[in-house]
């Protein structure tokens, strides 16, 4: 494929590549090409793969990566960027053992030499502690507070100023969902709507979840509608 026939031509593939080592907490000064028109203030807020390599192992996907959150402060004309990973139980351990120890969406995870056989046959079967909850995917407002996402049955509230990792909630515990989407809409009220699957006893069931925007308790106040 040539340089100029790919579906991106103007940007960089190889970026996605990169394994982030690094964060940044403090907020730092971009430099701006051309001028940011001072009426635009606000902050963007991303998320995604950023950690690729854990030790000597490196993920089998992109979408493996440990979570990178991302932040872009415009004010007066000016940017500033921070960076932090989400703190995720995936993260917690696979940077303690220095491996991936967490088996993802396409990366096995490493085993252990200190288990037997048999912890590993049963940590197969075992449903929670071994699932992945590394919500590496999108980054949401819910109300006036903002949550990390990905397929996985596990959000992730964020600290809208330092990022950082301020808890987890298991939707799969809560409302029993298996899984949702990472893409939710956000209705101009501040209402978020998703597509939740749960399973019953004639199998999956397909779900609307609604989140209404409430001054408190975002994600803990909702409703949840099955269809066929």
């Amino acid at each position: 494929m040539g340089k100029n026939k790919g579906y991106y031509p103007n940007c960089d593939a190889t970026i996605w590549l990169r394994s982030c080592k690094k964060e940044i907490i403090k907020p730092i000064k971009g430099k701006a090409s051309g001028t940011i028109p001072f009426w635009i203030n606000g902050s963007l807020y991303r998320n995604g793969p950023g950690l690729l390599e854990i030790g000597d192992c490196r993920v089998g996907h992109l979408f493996d990566g440990l979570g990178l959150l991302h932040k872009f402060s415009i004010k007066n004309g000016t940017v500033t960027y921070q960076c932090r990973f989400l703190r995720s139980n995936t993260y917690k351990r696979n940077i303690k053992a220095n491996r991936i120890v967490v088996t993802d969406f396409g990366t096995k995870s490493v085993p252990d030499p200190c288990q037997t056989i048999f912890h590993r046959i049963a940590s197969t079967f075992k449903w929670g502690g071994e699932t992945s909850d590394n919500a590496m995917v999108s980054i949401y407002p819910f109300g006036d507070e903002l949550y990390a996402l990905s397929e996985m049955p596990y959000i992730h509230k964020i600290n809208k100023n330092n990022l950082q990792t301020e808890g987890r909630i298991d939707l799969k515990e809560k409302m029993g969902v298996v899984c949702h989407s990472s893409h939710p809409h956000v209705m101009s009220n501040g209402t978020v709507y998703s597509l939740a699957v749960t399973a019953s006893v004639l199998g999956p069931q397909h779900n609307i979840v609604c989140f209404p925007n409430k001054p408190k308790n975002h994600v803990n106040d909702y409703s949840i509608c099955s269809f066929m």
